[in-house]
């Protein structure tokens, strides 16, 4: 559980593309785990299991290791984002933070 400050998100249909903004703020959160934001409003379309869509992010207060940057990716058949850090070759999904903020942007087909 946290306390979340700000949580909007909005995002436009069309067709069969999903294209979705949002904004999270929290503190004070006590969560394990890897990261990752549930909650988008269709389900992704298994049909491109071999793709990754582009999200576009800005984080405040979130910390990686030393060298990484951060990345999220949208897995097939389901309806949430997947944190990761990423360094040349190496990643590994980003632990759950006590305070931090997303600004997210993206999109991809939806099942």
């Amino acid at each position: 559980t946290g306390t979340y400050t700000h949580q909007r998100g909005t995002y436009r249909l069309m067709g069969d593309v999903v294209y979705f903004e949002i904004y999270i703020k929290w503190t004070a959160h006590n969560g394990t785990g890897s990261m990752r934001l549930d909650g988008l409003p269709f389900a992704v379309s298994s049909e491109y299991s071999n793709m990754f869509f582009p999200v576009f992010l800005h984080r405040q207060g979130i910390a990686l290791s030393a060298g990484y940057e951060a990345q999220a990716y949208l897995s097939p058949g389901q309806s949430y984002l997947i944190f990761t850090q990423v360094y040349t070759s190496d990643f590994s999904n980003l632990g759950m933070d006590s305070a931090g903020e997303w600004v997210i942007s993206g999109f991809y087909w939806k099942a």
